[in-house]
């Protein structure tokens, strides 16, 4: 029978490799946001997980998830795993940095690069592809730090589910089962 602190911690390798492996289930997650009216999800790329809980991605400044984060700057980041069946949400905390000159910037591609100097944010409605244009000396690189406080697990198994949440507190992992 596994342990509450063994589940959090192989949780946690996971996230680990999500951010660090190319092809992992986690390399992307569903981040959830909410305007103060309604929520929005979409999928974003997951770049570093730190010591301190931290998940990282990268967005244009003018997004709309920066919009909202602005509002609400609480976020669920939801993992799934399909061949372990391995479902966790972090709830996190969000800051961000606005990093046009940043190293992390300048080692991208030009292609990857263009994606965050285009002249009209994104979401903006436009008549024709070709509408969109890309600013020459400028660019709207933003690193988004997610510093996550709850964690809530689900690991379906066909002998029995389980279920676990989690809270950051005194630099560690306070645990407890639940019913899955």
């Amino acid at each position: 029978m596994m342990e509450i602190d063994q589940f959090i911690k192989d949780s946690i390798l996971e996230l680990r490799k999500g951010a660090s492996k190319k092809g992992h289930p986690f390399r992307t997650f569903t981040l959830s946001t909410s305007n103060g009216i309604q929520p929005f999800a979409r999928t974003v790329v997951f770049r570093r997980f730190s010591q301190d809980n931290k998940i990282t991605f990268y967005s244009d400044s003018r997004s709309q998830k920066l919009t909202h984060l602005q509002t609400k700057p609480l976020v669920s980041c939801l993992f799934y795993h399909q061949r372990k069946q391995l479902q966790i949400e972090m709830l996190c905390e969000t800051r961000w940095e606005e990093l046009p000159d940043s190293d992390v910037f300048k080692l991208f591609p030009e292609k990857v690069q263009k994606d965050y100097s285009t002249t009209l944010p994104p979401g903006t409605p436009i008549e024709s592809r070709s509408e969109i244009a890309y600013t020459q000396n400028s660019n709207f690189f933003t690193e988004v730090h997610c510093f996550g406080y709850q964690l809530n697990i689900l690991q379906l198994d066909k002998e029995q589910h389980l279920r676990a949440s989690a809270k950051w507190e005194n630099d560690q992992w306070n645990a407890t089962w639940l019913v899955p």
